[in-house]
């Protein structure tokens, strides 16, 4: 099972920010998740809420802000990369890219295709009309984001979706089968408790998304005394 950093380490440092996904990486994970935002003068930047407020000393909408601009915001001591930034600055084995503005797809799958990643891409979303987008401009695998039953298996089919990602308090061992009868690569979000991660391992899930990547360890050592 695949752990991928939601955010990066985003329990022990700034989420979406290079030092996160470098925590992940070296606290075991294979895997990093981000969201993506575009900027005023059209820049793709790793940042979860449409404005700076929360995770910055700043205000503002991003898509009314420069790269510029943003550049100077502080992040509790780092800076909100580029998408390209992290492209280059981390490497890891997998990389799930979520959108969460439509209108920029295709200028996403460019970037990521001029690192040569491609293969090494996810691109996620609740907005299926992105994702139908995103396979458009060349994306090769897409996962829908879901929160809600029913799990949404007839439109995820539809667009040709690899993945399925839903939150974890969405699924049983029935739930799981009935994924991987479809041959989805699943991948339940966001599992920060070991006790629900146990439960995870139990129901046979490809991968989970996790603020705290030393969960991993944590489960193994309960695995141990058992």
């Amino acid at each position: 099972m695949i752990c991928i950093g939601h955010r990066g380490a985003s329990a022990y440092e700034p989420e979406n920010t290079i030092r996160a996904f470098k925590r992940a990486i070296e606290m075991g994970c294979k895997g990093i998740e981000m969201d993506l935002r575009k900027t005023k003068d059209g820049k793709i930047i790793v940042i979860h809420d449409e404005t700076v407020d929360r995770t910055t000393n700043g205000k503002g909408k991003v898509s009314e802000m420069t790269i510029d601009e943003i550049k100077k915001l502080d992040s509790h001591g780092e800076k909100i990369p580029l998408l390209s930034e992290v492209l280059s600055e981390v490497k890891a084995d997998l990389y799930l890219l979520e959108i969460k503005e439509s209108g920029y797809e295709e200028q996403i799958v460019s970037e990521v295709k001029s690192f040569n990643l491609l293969d090494s891409v996810i691109f996620i979303s609740f907005n299926y009309d992105s994702l139908k987008k995103i396979k458009e401009s060349g994306g090769k695998r897409i996962g829908l984001i879901y929160s809600s039953l029913p799990s949404p298996i007839k439109i995820a089919k539809s667009i040709g979706a690899y993945a399925m990602l839903p939150k974890y308090n969405l699924l049983n061992r029935t739930e799981v089968h009935e994924l991987k009868r479809n041959k989805f690569f699943l991948i339940p979000w966001v599992v920060n408790d070991v006790s629900i991660l146990e439960k995870m391992v139990y129901y046979g899930v490809d991968a989970i998304a996790t603020d705290k990547p030393d969960i991993m360890k944590q489960l193994k050592i309960i695995l141990s005394k058992k």
